[in-house]
């Protein structure tokens, strides 16, 4: 029987390595496809959010001017890099003084590197069309699968958002409550 043309057929058929992928294999790819997504574009929203709710004049430049979202929204990403990502070196390696070797673990901090100064100029600071890319995603052959749906679901949020709830703000009087760890997040505010 001929499969149909979607994404569960198409992991199933592709050959990996040159070898049929592994029911594991496949079921993992799935979990992965319908669950890494969820934590990451909600905390992703919860920070953009705070975020315009504390600068108001960019919150009204994305209310009067809606097709600027996806150019805000993409400094945003930059600058709420949100997940610790974990990698294992393959092979020995000496980075200037820092040995890395085989097997060695290590976790990538893009929250870091999307507040470096010397990176970045003004990273604190989001900037309509600014050149520096956000590598949250990740980059070549790591890069998130699920980078442009992120990307999708953030534009819409914002702009179904914005279009809807009038002005808001973060109520000082109410301490906005953060976790740290494999994801960043809000945890009230």
């Amino acid at each position: 029987q001929k499969r149909e043309h979607d994404l569960i057929s198409r992991l199933i058929d592709t050959p990996i390595d040159g070898r049929t992928a592994t029911f594991e294999e496949v079921r993992a790819y799935i979990i992965m496809l319908l669950t890494g997504g969820l934590d990451t574009v909600v905390n992703a929203i919860s920070f953009m959010t705070r975020h315009i709710a504390i600068d108001q004049q960019l919150q009204q430049q994305m209310r009067s001017k809606p097709e600027i979202i996806p150019n805000v929204l993409e400094d945003m990403l930059r600058r709420y890099a949100l997940t610790v990502t974990l990698r294992v070196v393959r092979q020995n390696y000496d980075y200037g003084a820092v040995p890395f070797r085989a097997g060695d673990r290590l976790l990538i901090h893009y929250r870091g590197a999307a507040v470096d100064g010397r990176a970045c100029p003004d990273p604190e600071r989001i900037v309509i069309g600014r050149k520096e890319p956000a590598i949250n995603f990740g980059v070549g052959r790591h890069r998130c699968i699920g980078s442009h749906l992120a990307r999708v679901e953030l534009e819409v949020f914002f702009e179904e958002w914005l279009g809807r709830i009038p002005t808001f703000h973060v109520d000082s009087s109410k301490p906005v409550k953060m976790h740290a760890g494999h994801f960043m997040s809000v945890e009230s505010m």
